[in-house]
């Protein structure tokens, strides 16, 4: 996910090992557990090297780290001894890991030791935590810094944003602007109709954000799942979600279901602000046209063309890059 300043480094081989654990959970998202791992190692190689030759590995799981570090003795063995240790040494804090009782016979000479240390991964990193299922859900504030604790946002502005575009931050920054509230964007790594979205995916949709907003990630689809978490939030949508949102075919095609849910979400303090969109035919769509009930139509208010329309969409975007 990023150049490290230091090729070979412990800092690095726990990059590694993170980005292994997150893609081990990709592809077997029904286990228990996961474990990544991950190693660099500056060796013997055809011209003389003026540092020394090191190695560092890592273990990481979902709620601990475990690091070591190795250095050969220079000029006792060719690139492929030195490989061996390195490989052996990594197999053998694996089985120890595991609980296995085998060991490789590694050889290492004298005055050569290995150094190993133990941290709370979870503590240290929030995104690994909250991919563990440890919280609801994740802030990353404007700088990148990650969080799970502390205050919930106060207006919220949900979407996938694949890609975030110059329409998502020019609704934002119009409902600041007039409602003088800060806002936060919102992406759930689960969908109703989709498939949960990978790690590797939702770091590369986290980035669009540093510097630009705040982003919340949640496991909340639905917007009454959303205003659960985020009691007495301002949501602002675009009038082709908001007439989702109060269509009956979208739920089960039962009036009463929608009623229930809109009746809870206007319980749970949540109010919407409605951004003009074009539609399927290339209208352009208007709050005022949304047939919303009567008793929650004083939780939905509306933009005027004239403060914000941007005729642009993260679907059409997608298929002029392709």
């Amino acid at each position: 996910g990023t150049t490290p300043e230091q090729a070979c480094c412990a800092s690095t081989a726990e990059r590694l090992a993170e980005r292994a654990w997150q893609r081990a959970r990709q592809l077997r998202p029904q286990a228990d557990t996961w474990l990544g791992v991950g190693c660099t190692a500056t060796l013997v190689t055809d011209r003389p090297k003026r540092g020394e030759h090191r190695a560092f590995w890592t273990l990481w799981n979902e709620c601990s780290m475990q690091s070591y570090s190795l250095i050969l003795s220079k000029g006792a063995r060719d690139r492929w001894g030195e490989e061996q240790v390195v490989a052996r040494w990594l197999l053998n804090t694996v089985a120890e890991y595991l609980g296995l009782s085998e060991r490789i016979e590694v050889g290492l000479l004298a005055g050569e030791t290995v150094s190993g240390t133990s941290s709370s991964a979870a503590k240290a990193n929030p995104w690994a935590e909250f991919l563990a299922g440890r919280w609801d859900w994740l802030c990353q504030e404007i700088d990148g810094q990650l969080r799970t604790t502390g205050a919930t946002p106060r207006a919220l502005l949900p979407g996938a944003f694949h890609p975030l575009h110059r329409g998502h931050l020019e609704l934002s920054a119009c409902v600041q602007r007039c409602w003088g509230i800060d806002v936060g964007f919102e992406i759930s790594i689960q969908n109703v109709d989709k498939p949960e979205l990978t790690a590797s995916e939702v770091l590369r949709r986290m980035r669009q954000f540093v510097w630009k907003a705040p982003l919340w990630l949640t496991r909340a689809p639905t917007f009454v799942e959303k205003a659960r978490l985020f009691r007495d939030c301002l949501m602002i949508v675009g009038a082709d979600t908001a007439r989702r949102l109060v269509a009956p075919r979208y739920y089960g095609d039962s009036l009463e279901q929608r009623d229930a849910a809109l009746a809870e979400l206007r319980q749970l303090g949540t109010r919407f602000v409605v951004g003009g969109r074009v539609d399927e035919q290339g209208q352009f769509l208007t709050g005022e046209r949304i047939d919303v009930p009567p008793f929650v139509r004083d939780c939905f208010h509306y933009l005027d063309e004239t403060d914000f329309r941007v005729d642009l969409s993260s679907t059409e975007l997608r298929a002029k890059s392709c």
